[in-house]
């Protein structure tokens, strides 16, 4: 029997013409499923594709005065919202590609007192405010800081 594996041939077993008497007894049913070919891709189900890479990642940020204590980990938690707004943007616009630099002013408590987009070249232009107010809802340690962060958007690959 030959299997198939997305249309390759994995594993072979041997023809039942000589078999040795103590491992294989052939018989008319162990010959027809010799020569039987089983698509082994039909028995596992589709395979699952790759997680796509997603359209929007932070490139860089910097910790222009205060503490860098946590910032890293605080903007990684907004990673699942800041795909949100890019996934809206792409809909809207498919070939969704730029860069977006933005300031975050943090204050004692550690909230963001202030965010703007310093720079943009998105070629969605919600895209920006939508990281902005995702932007304002982080909440860092208590120490007063500038923070500039930039944002990175390419096309899926086809």
């Amino acid at each position: 029997m030959t299997w198939l594996l997305a249309g390759l041939a994995i594993a072979q077993t041997a023809p039942c013409d000589d078999p040795p008497p103590e491992v294989v007894k052939c018989t008319a049913e162990t010959k027809a499923d010799a020569n039987r070919t089983v698509d082994l891709a039909s028995l596992l189900g589709s395979p699952t594709p790759p997680n796509p890479q997603p359209a929007c990642q932070r490139t860089t940020v910097t910790v222009v005065t205060g503490s860098p204590l946590g910032v890293t980990d605080r903007l990684a938690e907004l990673d699942d919202a800041f795909e949100r707004c890019a996934t809206e943007a792409q809909a809207r616009t498919p070939k969704l590609i730029g860069t977006a630099r933005f300031t975050l002013t943090i204050d004692a408590m550690g909230r963001v007192r202030d965010v703007g987009t310093a720079r943009s070249t998105l070629n969605d232009k919600a895209l920006p405010d939508c990281l902005e107010e995702t932007l304002t809802t982080a909440k860092f340690t208590a120490s007063p800081r500038l923070v500039r962060l930039e944002v990175a958007c390419t096309p899926p690959r086809s």
